[in-house]
């Protein structure tokens, strides 16, 4: 199925995603904790990155004045109210910790590079989206599943992709069993995963991940 493939590589950049944002949180840390409370938060915002791969260490984000760290931090729906008390908080941040942490320069580049990589890769993700939104035009059951409150276009794909439009399924409870979400019949039990291998596996264990972060 031609939208399974999108779907598919969507998936593989969120979990290509994972590692440059753990490596990111970390060096913030290491080289500036208070800064890491303010800026580790928003890391899913495209300018955060964007600031952090053009400063990335506590002493070049100091030489930028509050006027250009609020043009660098402004995007699309964030308010200057926003913005302002964004700006307040990482000078703030900055002017806590007295102390430069021995080696924070070197510490440049595994910011800057993992902050750049996240860039790119949330790119690639919002241009994938408008061809996953492309593709969900020639599916009727796309305009069920996204007026359902929590699903997006990405969830519908992946949807899609597992369960076609659902017709498979008689009742919710089948399809809940299916995804390994029900409990079985014995009183008191919990759900329990389901135990398909190969391919049937991996579909349950993709719709089971679809339904539990939404999309």
């Amino acid at each position: 199925m031609a939208l399974g493939v999108p779907a598919g590589y969507d998936d593989d950049l969120v979990a290509e995603n994972t590692r440059p944002a753990a490596r990111l949180r970390q060096a913030l840390m290491h080289v500036h904790p208070a800064l890491e409370r303010v800026l580790g938060p928003r890391l899913k915002t495209g300018s955060v990155l964007d600031l952090l791969a053009n400063a990335p260490t506590p002493a070049a984000l100091a030489q930028k004045s509050a006027v250009e760290l609020a043009s660098r931090l402004h995007a699309p729906g964030r308010t200057h109210a926003t913005v302002g008390k964004l700006v307040d908080d990482i000078q703030a941040a900055l002017a806590a910790q007295m102390v430069e942490v021995p080696g924070t320069d070197a510490f440049g580049r595994v910011i800057g590079a993992p902050a750049a990589r996240m860039r790119e890769i949330m790119a690639e993700r919002i241009a994938l989206l408008k061809q996953i939104e492309t593709y969900l035009d020639a599916y009727p059951a796309a305009k069920i599943y996204t007026s359902m409150p929590g699903i997006g276009s990405r969830c519908a794909a992946r949807l899609i992709a597992i369960i076609g439009d659902g017709s498979e399924f008689p009742m919710a409870g089948h399809l809940a069993s299916y995804a390994g979400l029900a409990p079985p019949r014995s009183s008191g039990a919990r759900a329990r995963p389901s135990t398909r291998c190969g391919p049937a596996r991996r579909a349950t264990d993709d719709l089971r991940t679809c339904c539990s972060q939404r999309t």
